[in-house]
This record gives structure tokens, sequence and C-alpha cells, in this order.
């Protein structure tokens, strides 16, 4: 099945590489229509999600693989897993407060643990 959807899946991002131009040309023209801007100094770039298809497990244990390895940073990670860049902020932050409650913990049973000698 996969090799079926490898040729289906070339030409998808043969296709986002001739369109991504022009849609980034289009959007140029909007952001600096709508904002009163010269559209030379308007900065934009067509991302386009994974083409190919794989089972959300698949990419979870390749994301774990990759990160284990120290090969990429958990941002980036995560944009490859298809999350935007604003899920990457919140959850960014939600990790950051998982560790922080962690720590506090560990703070909490270290002092509790002075307090009964």
């Amino acid at each position: 099945m996969q090799a079926a959807e490898a040729g289906l899946t070339a030409r998808a991002e043969s296709k986002a590489k001739l369109f991504g131009r022009s849609h980034e040309q289009v959007a140029r023209l909007v952001y600096a229509i709508r904002h009163g801007v010269d559209v030379r100094t308007v900065k934009v770039r067509a991302i386009w999600g994974p083409f190919d298809v794989r089972s959300e497990s698949a990419a979870a244990d390749a994301a774990a693989k990759l990160m284990g390895s120290g090969v990429m940073s958990r941002r980036l990670l995560l944009a490859r897993m298809g999350l935007s860049q604003d899920q990457i902020e919140r959850e960014m932050a939600e990790i950051n407060s998982d560790a922080q409650n962690a720590r506090d913990i560990t703070m909490g049973r270290y002092v509790a643990g002075l307090q009964d000698r």
C-alpha cells in the first residue's frame, strides 16, 4: 500500500512546490493591500502539511526516537508532527508548567523529609 501511495505523495509534493510560490504572492498582495504597506516589505511563506499519511502512533514513535537521540528539539518535533505555531506555543507552555510542578513536588517532598527528622 505504501508503495502505491509513494507516487501520489511525490506528485502532491511537486504540486505544492508549484503552487506554493503563487500562493505566497497572493498572500503578500492581500496583506500589503489590507495593511497599506509596500508589497516588497511583506515576507510570507507557504507551509504545507505532511503529504505522507502516517498513523498518529507511528509519528509519535518516530518523534520519540528523534527526541531520545538528541537529533531534534522538542519544538521542531512538534512542528513535524503537524502542530501549528500557536499549538506549539501552548504545548511548550504546558510542558514548562508540568516541569515546574514536578520540581515543586520534588522540593516539597525533600522539605517534608527534612521536617520529619
